[in-house]
């Protein structure tokens, strides 16, 4: 059976299998575009290949959910990284965070006696009875944060465009990893 055979339009791997079942991933990774656009770009691309054979009309669902929740962890981990915003002309080349807690906790009793006794006398007499505590607590939190900007030569414009086409072509390869794991054949 051809891919466009088993999805076709109200039926579409993006809009039937994929958004209802991710539906915050989906957001994630694809943002505003709708599902039914993307089963357009599939249909079109990928309409002549040939399904797996254990995919049928039946099957569809609990498969694709299956290959869909495998797959879905590495494609947020790309979502992330290609939708950060990136300043090309000062880059952050390093951005360090340090957070230091320091307790010290003293406590210290002094007890002090001093007695006299006379040659010949039977009982000792106090003379001076020293007492003192001494109880510290201090508590010390330094926070301090590193950021390190700028690049060691020139970026041109050729990097800016780069980062932009990486950001467009990202999706594109979901749909293919999506769809080549359904199909048998990659050259069609």
């Amino acid at each position: 059976m051809k891919y466009k055979e088993l999805f076709t339009e109200g039926n579409g791997l993006f809009a039937t299998y994929f958004y209802p079942d991710f539906g915050d991933e989906y957001q994630t990774i694809f943002a505003r575009t709708p599902p039914e656009e993307l089963d357009a770009v599939a249909a079109f691309k990928y309409g002549n290949r040939t399904l797996s054979e254990g995919l049928t009309a039946a099957t569809a669902a609990p498969v694709l959910r299956g290959i869909i929740s495998m797959r879905i962890g590495d494609w947020l981990k790309q979502a992330e990284a290609m939708t950060t915003e990136y300043n090309a002309v000062t880059p952050t080349t390093a951005k360090v965070t340090k957070t230091e807690n320091r307790d010290t906790s003293e406590q210290g009793t002094d007890n002090t006696t001093n007695a006299e006794k006379a040659f010949n006398d039977d009982m000792f007499t106090d003379g001076e009875r020293d007492t003192s505590e001494q109880n510290k607590t201090r508590t010390e939190t330094v926070t301090s944060t590193t950021e390190q900007q700028g690049t060691t030569g020139n970026v041109s414009e050729n990097v800016v465009k780069e980062m932009e086409l990486r950001r467009n072509k990202w999706q594109e390869k979901i749909i293919f990893a999506l769809v080549s794991e359904i199909t048998l054949d990659i050259y069609e």
